[in-house]
């Protein structure tokens, strides 16, 4: 697996997936561009002074911001020969989605933040490659919500809902990266997506969620974000070279239960 002089874009570079993964690509050599709209103040000093790793910030969450950002940034920096996204955008209502909760405005809004931007800056990102030739990848993050309905045995007695909108957008996401597989193929561009199941957060520990969720998981445990980076890599690389419109589950096993 060889990333050096790659192009690697990650959308969403700063959150808790998003870190691990640009970690992962930064020690295989590669040129990681990281784009987020957090500041990279978090960033710990021996990444933020790595000659391999740029950063880039988005103003907001809105769709034509997140455009804008992505081909200037493709403009000064050069064509992405990986693209990934795994961003996690959304509004402050977000937890206001369940089904007793959700307006049509917030619906809306999610979906088009979220699910649209994803697509979106993918095409641009396709677009640039198809443009210079490249034999690129492109790596979409879904969930295991985007094919399998959430479980509301898990939510009772917590602080937590289903939402509605969630799997509403994990699934476009992995239809969308299927139609983006078929069409660009031609183009020797690959598209794939990969699915995380539940990972671990400080405030799933407060409540008997994620005691509830691992008994469901054959490996007992709910995900950590370094399980995911090895998927990433391998999709980034030529190991993958003959993979395209796949949806790669990393969940433990959660989803075949």
């Amino acid at each position: 697996m060889n990333l050096k002089n790659k192009n690697v874009y990650v959308i969403g570079g700063l959150g808790r997936i998003g870190l691990e993964v640009v970690r992962g690509l930064l020690d295989y050599s590669a040129n990681v561009i990281l784009i987020d709209r957090q500041s990279p103040t978090s960033l710990i000093p021996s990444l933020k002074n790595n000659s391999n790793l740029s950063i880039f910030q988005i103003d907001s969450d809105e769709v034509e911001d997140a455009e804008s950002v992505l081909l200037e940034t493709i403009n000064n920096i050069g064509c992405p020969d990986i693209f990934i996204n795994c961003s996690y955008p959304r509004t402050k209502d977000w937890a206001s989605n369940s089904f007793l909760d959700i307006s049509l405005d917030s619906m809306r809004k999610n979906i088009d933040i979220h699910l649209n931007s994803y697509i979106w800056t993918a095409k641009l990102a396709a677009d640039a490659m198809k443009e210079n030739n490249k034999t690129g990848s492109i790596i979409l993050t879904s969930s295991i919500y985007g094919l399998k309905a959430q479980d509301q045995n898990l939510y009772k007695g917590t602080n937590l809902s289903e939402n509605l909108t969630y799997g509403i957008i994990k699934a476009g996401i992995i239809q969308g990266s299927r139609q983006m597989a078929s069409y660009y193929g031609q183009f020797n561009i690959r598209v794939n997506t990969i699915c995380p199941g539940g990972v671990q957060d400080q405030n799933l520990q407060k409540n008997n969620f994620m005691e509830r969720y691992s008994i469901k998981t054959p490996l007992g445990r709910m995900a950590s974000p370094k399980d995911l980076v090895g998927a990433y890599l391998f999709l980034s690389s030529d190991l993958s070279s003959y993979i395209t419109g796949e949806t790669l589950m990393v969940d433990g096993g959660f989803s075949i239960t």
